[in-house]
């Protein structure tokens, strides 16, 4: 299985999508803040150029974001599905996604290598990339990360 384990904010966000989205009102009754402010300033090209990416490698994903924290109930199970509802708004193919890495307040690298561990035994990993704004990953990690600018995202 090819995971892509990925970040929102300087990936599918970014100071370019800021300015270009600003003043524009996507949102919807209902949605939350974290959504409404995410979905007016998610980048679309960079959200198919992701889809793509899983599409046409076979890859799944594994959200790694600090994203992710909005939806801790403690109870991994019950926060999957909102989570899940949350990504489909911002346009993410949502049956891509096989959950997130854990939240441990650490850095994302360990994050990674914590749910690599818990869940070998679940997937059988062929192949891996990290999709992130930060450097904060393992060095035995370096050769499957790619650090997008911030300033443009993917």
């Amino acid at each position: 299985m090819k995971i892509v384990f990925l970040d929102i904010d300087g990936v599918l966000n970014s100071d370019r999508s800021f300015v270009a989205m600003a003043g524009k009102d996507l949102g919807r009754e209902g949605d939350g803040y974290i959504t409404r402010i995410t979905v007016t300033t998610i980048d679309p090209i960079a959200v198919g150029i992701l889809n793509k990416i899983l599409h046409q490698c076979d890859a799944h994903f594994v959200l790694s974001s600090s994203h992710r924290m909005n939806f801790d109930r403690g109870d991994d199970e019950a926060a999957i599905p909102e989570m899940k509802e949350y990504l489909a708004r911002l346009g993410i193919d949502v049956s891509r996604c096989l959950g997130r890495t854990p939240i441990l307040h650490t850095s994302r690298g360990s994050e990674i290598a914590i749910w690599l561990e818990n869940n070998k035994f679940n997937y059988v990993v062929d192949s891996l990339v990290i999709l992130d704004d930060h450097a904060d990953m393992l060095p035995e990690q370096q050769e499957n990360f790619v650090r997008t600018n911030p300033t443009i995202g993917l």
